[in-house]
């Protein structure tokens, strides 16, 4: 996030040093996108303040299960299948 407003302010200074628009655009959709993550932080902090499961903030993990290429797919389907009868 800090790096997002970094660049924001990089480009706001090279827009106005410049006097050109188009890193002021750059700058502008930056300053938006720090403004919604950092939105999404905080009502992230909101939800587990009041106790809450929290939103995700990362790649999906899949703990109980271990990573199998596509070719072994059926395989694992078909190994879960065998062991629910």
């Amino acid at each position: 996030m800090f790096a997002l407003i970094d660049l924001s302010l990089l480009a706001t200074l090279l827009a106005t040093l410049n006097a050109s628009a188009a890193p002021g655009y750059v700058g502008g959709y930056l300053a938006l996108a720090f403004a919604g993550v950092g939105s999404y932080l905080f009502v992230d902090a909101c939800i587990h303040t009041t106790g809450g499961k929290g939103l995700p903030l990362g790649a999906p993990s899949n703990v109980d299960q271990p990573y199998f290429p596509k070719a072994n797919i059926r395989q694992l389907h078909a190994s879960k299948n065998a062991r629910k009868l």
